[in-house]
């Protein structure tokens, strides 16, 4: 997580890959506007805004005077022009871009965009870049800028879009800004493939009057495997030189795939990342855990809050000597680490958001000697203590590890092995068929993560060799993975199971 901020320019790449944790886009058209002002909502969790505004100039001469700007920062300098990728466009006299800017320190809701050469100026849009712990999805985008003309089918523009893995399937949307270049109708065909799951869309835009010269296209594609590690995206403008329909011209700002979170991971101390870390060992102990590259750059190295100390000095600041601020950070860290490697903070997560706003406020000096403060750390620190070492939350990940070794998830080691457990993973309704070897009581039984009984599904008396089928539902369980457990008189087997909801 970012703590100190800096305004810069910004230039899209060609080919930008970007794995923020959100990625939030809003726009408007603005053709034949002077100027055009976007209100960001939720300031405060915003790691950075990156600000476009879309042209089209006259003989290869990109517009002057595009300025972007929030009312508090450098309004005075200019933005900054790139010409974008141009596809099968026949007319030398235009030339296609854009204006981007980047604001690393906002200080205003308002994001404005001034427009003197108001005639080629089409569309205004903002990606807003976020910090959100508990979002319920993860973004990933490729934000190739493209003039589409005509290339046909047979020359699409493509976006390949990597995204994580996940246990069990989960919903994606895709979003695709859409910039209208004059006010004819036109035609654009879009193909989403992941994996087996795709879909095809023909956008018919957008009529007279230029209204809606920005589209924000935004597609689902519905129980996508856990298991795909790629998005593709093609979109063409038909061709009628080739017999296809008059697709015209428009322009594509990117991709920006948005993934359903699933929570897979398990909780760890305070001393594992702190063992597990750059901080100074003299080259000895176990092997660094990468989970701090998501922390950012030089993770190690990050200056915590106000503290004036990078995050191993903090670790290293024992509490009983630098004061009870250090309960509250100790545990912070593990926590922000615990949910970076992908463990549910829903049990800690307004916990976490009051501990983030405390260390914002407060440094290590402020704290010292003033008992609300120091209770407050204590207090704060002991839910999140609670979270890294298991107590609540997903479970801490020796406890799971033990679950799995007490519950024979090895398939291998069990006697039986022609169980069938299907849909896996499963939304509301599945079936379990297996066929007991002995005869005698059979029970199946569903325990959570944590190794807590949740349902008991099935307990009769069967005959060995006599094929049993057993239909249930989900509704009393919680997203998440599973495992069914069915003991057949002294021959047991254990089976993972992804409950998606």
């Amino acid at each position: 997580m970012k703590r100190k901020l800096l305004f810069s320019f910004f230039v899209l790449f060609t080919v930008f890959y970007s794995n923020a944790q959100v990625i939030d886009i809003m726009g408007q058209g603005v053709h034949g506007k002077v100027s055009a002002t976007l209100e960001l909502t939720n300031v405060d969790n915003i790691d950075h805004v990156d600000a476009v505004a879309v042209s089209k100039g006259l003989y290869a001469t990109p517009p002057f005077d595009g300025v972007l700007f929030d009312n508090n920062n450098n309004n005075d300098q200019a933005s900054v022009w790139s010409a974008v990728d141009e596809h099968n466009s026949t007319d030398n006299d235009v030339s296609v871009g854009y204006y981007s800017r980047s604001f690393n320190n906002l200080t205003d809701k308002d994001i404005n965009a001034t427009i003197n050469i108001k005639d080629y100026i089409h569309s205004f849009y903002v990606y807003v870049y976020r910090d959100i712990p508990d979002a319920q999805y993860i973004s990933f985008s490729n934000l190739k800028t493209s003039f589409i003309f005509h290339n046909g089918s047979s020359d699409p523009v493509e976006y390949d879009i990597p995204i994580n893995t996940a246990p069990s399937a989960r919903d994606i949307l895709v979003k695709i800004p859409i910039t209208e270049l004059d006010d004819t109708e036109r035609m654009m065909v879009i193909d989403i493939d992941a994996g087996s799951v795709s879909k095809q869309i023909i956008e018919t835009t957008w009529g007279a009057g230029m209204d809606n010269s920005f589209l924000l296209g935004e597609y689902v594609l519905e129980n996508v495997p856990g298991d795909i590690t790629n998005v593709k995206v093609s979109i063409y403008s038909p061709n009628p030189n080739i017999g296809e329909a008059n697709g015209d011209s428009f322009i594509v700002g990117g991709v920006i795939v948005n993934v359903d979170k699933v929570y897979d991971g398990c909780t760890l101390t305070q001393g594992y990342w702190k063992n597990h870390s750059e901080c100074p060992r003299n080259g000895k102990g176990p092997e660094r855990d990468d989970t701090w590259d998501l922390v950012g750059d030089n993770a190690e190295l990050t200056t915590f809050f106000e503290s004036n100390q990078n995050y191993c000095q903090v670790f290293d600041t024992n509490s009983g000597k630098g004061g009870k601020y250090y309960i509250l950070a100790h545990q912070y860290m593990a926590a922000e680490l615990n949910i970076l490697n992908n463990a549910d903070p829903t049990s800690i997560m307004e916990t976490f958001n009051k501990a983030t706003h405390f260390l914002t406020m407060y440094s290590p000096s402020d704290v010292d000697g003033v008992k609300g403060l120091e209770d407050q750390c204590v207090a704060l620190g002991e839910i999140l203590d609670r979270y890294n070492n298991g107590r609540i939350g997903p479970g801490h990940c020796d406890d799971v590890n033990t679950i799995s070794n007490l519950l024979n998830v090895d398939e291998e080691n069990s006697v039986e092995r022609n169980v069938e457990i299907y849909p896996n993973p499963v939304t509301v309704f599945g079936r379990i068929h297996f066929t007991p070897v002995q005869s005698a009581e059979t029970t199946i039984e569903v325990f959570n993560i944590l190794g807590q009984k949740v349902s008991v599904l099935y307990n009769e008396y069967t005959m060995g060799g006599v094929p049993v089928s057993v239909d249930y539902d989900t509704k009393h369980m919680n997203k998440g993975i599973h495992f069914i457990h069915i003991r057949n008189g002294s021959s047991t087997v254990t089976k993972k199971l992804s409950i998606s909801k």
